[in-house]
């Protein structure tokens, strides 16, 4: 009897362990919705640069944020690593802010860490939670690879974090935090795929919207494109061409956008419910969309320090903007307060007559 109850025992442990594993998928993990909640702040999304490094040796990547002021109420990292091919194997020891996260065996096909979705021929997408590790200001991680298969590739495409940050000087923000990995690709084939942000918004036609996204892996000029709803489609999202808040250039299709729409633009049309995005390879052979990140406040444009108020302050921030794309702005859609699409000197002239004169037209 008691061998019986060892053996029930273990069984039990192993069907625990198991569940809790991310095992391996070609196709990859759908991006679901890890954080949800409405609060007074601003959410980070950071990071770059893209692939770089020497395949088949040791390999060590450095990647630098600035996280705004308030309180850190979540906050994730990501750490992506190509492998070469799904049979390939080697290791990831990851530190952020002087804090050693642990080293991980990356096992490709065979793969069952409950923090890594590995997909297609051996891309990883390694996930931490540093809520209690992230500070506001300067924060820094640094990835190591190493082989353990001689083949094993070991670049890395780059490292993400995303950080809730609360603040009652700044105005309310719903926010969703999706985050998976889909490799959409030619050989199953796995064309398409939606990720969904669940709840209602209240009066969706008097507010704005911000959608950040990541892809680990994308060819310029290649079709994918990205659709909100049943809104405009954006044609080659992941097209790896920006830079992150250091200047530093995307790399190797690596990317992160923010895309924004106004209640005046109103291309993206947020619902009062099931809102919505759909990524589609088009003619990319394999595209890896990793984050979806969705923002909704009230519609304020100027307020690109979200404050609450336009003033002078958020025209010199515009400016910056305008001459300095890496610099940020808490909510860059609200900079673009001619709705061209763009963020230029115009666009600062215009929230300072703002700030000067409360009567003067935006548009």
């Amino acid at each position: 009897m008691k061998l019986i109850r060892i053996a029930l025992l273990l069984l039990v442990v192993c069907m625990f362990v198991y569940s809790a594993a991310a095992v391996y998928d070609f196709d990859g993990y759908d991006l679901t919705t890890v954080a949800h909640d409405t609060i007074n702040g601003v959410v980070y999304v950071g990071g770059g640069h893209g692939f770089e490094g020497t395949p088949y040796v040791p390999n060590t990547y450095t990647q630098n944020f600035s996280v705004p002021s308030g309180t850190v109420r979540f906050a994730k990292l990501y750490v992506s690593v190509w492998g070469g091919k799904e049979e390939y194997n080697g290791t990831l020891q990851t530190n952020f802010n002087g804090n050693d996260l642990g080293t991980l065996t990356l096992e490709g096909e065979f793969d069952i860490n409950p923090d890594v979705w590995c997909t297609g021929h051996g891309v990883y997408w390694v996930h931490y939670n540093v809520t209690t590790l992230t500070t506001t200001g300067f924060n820094t991680a640094t990835a190591n690879t190493n082989q353990i298969n001689s083949a094993f590739d070991g670049r890395m495409y780059g490292i993400v974090l995303v950080a809730v940050i609360e603040n009652a000087g700044k105005t309310e923000v719903e926010y969703w935090i999706n985050d998976g990995h889909w490799n959409l690709n030619y050989q199953t084939p796995f064309n398409s795929a939606t990720t969904q942000f669940s709840g209602t918004i209240v009066d969706p036609d008097n507010k704005s919207t911000t959608l950040t996204t990541a892809y680990l892996t994308g060819d310029v000029l290649d079709g994918d494109t990205l659709q909100f709803n049943t809104g405009s489609v954006i044609d080659d999202a992941a097209d790896g061409r920006g830079i992150d808040e250091w200047g530093n250039s995307w790399q190797g299709a690596f990317d992160i956008d923010e895309w924004w729409d106004s209640a005046i633009n109103g291309d993206f049309i947020l619902k009062a419910d099931s809102n919505a995005a759909t990524f589609d390879r088009g003619g990319d052979p394999y595209l890896h969309p990793a984050l979806a990140v969705l923002e909704v406040r009230p519609d304020m444009l100027g307020d690109v320090n979200v404050d609450g108020r336009i003033t002078v302050t958020d025209a010199v921030m515009v400016l910056n903007h305008a001459v300095n794309p890496a610099y940020q702005l808490a909510c860059q859609w609200a900079g673009d307060v001619n709705v061209d699409g763009r963020i230029t000197v115009t666009d600062a002239v215009m929230v300072l007559n703002r700030a000067v004169n409360p009567t003067y037209p935006f548009s």
